[in-house]
């Protein structure tokens, strides 16, 4: 008895200390994600990254557009190309990301701002992290983009502006786009356009969000991130770029991402 207390009690050191767990994406989204693995729609994620459009499950073809979504995912993901969705596979799809498509085939192509000043508004903050200092983490991020776009960033306080930055939870009009909750999608962005979410920001504060310090997920790559598609770029499938989809919490531009831009504004 004695010597299973002694066992016991050195198990439950060991296990307390952070040295001794293993964490791995399985085991830390897990509790996290609503249904990890098993309960992933992947259809569903397809579709909504524009992978596969609206098809029919009794049509004839359907298995074969499936697959050949899938096959497009994998590749546009960096994955084995094998067009079924193994556990690696469903891993990525379970990674947090913004919730822009992927593929974007009826996006109208080089959108930009004819401006030389982009201004911006935080309309709402988030509840993780000081206003001062999401000021900051937004500010730091957009100046990163003033060289690319030959555009100045302005943050004004009151009356109106070009770019809307808003932390929301779920369903929050007039955007059509909710929220899923913790994990999943982290923010999204609307292109230049005419429309009144043009150049608008908005991030899921169910999130736990930081900036530089602390634990979650941090503003300034998010920001930097989603600013991109406010001033006119799609997603990147080049790794290191901060224009790929899955959060990483890069907070720098990647090289490809300062090609696209310059071009765009050219």
């Amino acid at each position: 008895m004695l010597t299973l207390f002694v066992v016991l009690l050195i198990w439950s050191a060991v296990t307390a200390n952070p040295i001794f767990q293993v964490v791995t994406p399985s085991s830390a989204e897990q509790k996290a994600t609503p249904g990890y693995l098993d309960d992933l729609n992947v259809d569903d994620y397809l579709h909504r990254y524009g992978y596969m459009n609206d098809v029919n499950e009794l049509s004839d073809d359907y298995d074969e557009i499936r697959t050949n979504a899938i096959r497009s995912f994998q590749e546009f993901a960096g994955l084995e190309v094998t067009g079924v969705t193994d556990e690696e596979t469903r891993e990525v799809m379970l990674k947090p990301r913004c919730g822009m498509k992927d593929i974007e085939i009826d996006r109208p192509t080089n959108s930009k701002w004819n401006v030389s000043t982009m201004t911006y508004k935080i309309k709402t903050y988030t509840k993780d992290v000081k206003k001062r200092a999401t000021r900051r983490a937004v500010a730091a991020a957009l100046t990163l983009w003033e060289g690319p776009t030959k555009m100045k960033f302005k943050r004004v306080k009151s009356g109106s502006c070009i770019m809307e930055i808003l932390f929301v939870t779920k369903k929050h009009p007039p955007c059509d786009r909710p929220f899923d909750g913790p994990y999943g999608v982290l923010a999204h962005a609307f292109p230049p356009s005419t429309k009144i979410t043009g150049g608008d920001m908005h991030f899921d504060d169910d999130e736990k969000f930081k900036h530089k310090k602390g634990s979650g997920f941090e503003i300034s790559s998010i920001v930097l991130h989603e600013s991109g598609h406010s001033l006119g770029l799609s997603h990147d499938k080049t790794k290191g770029q901060i224009m790929n989809p899955w959060f990483n919490g890069q907070t720098h531009l990647g090289a490809n991402d300062i090609k696209r831009m310059k071009d765009l504004y050219a």
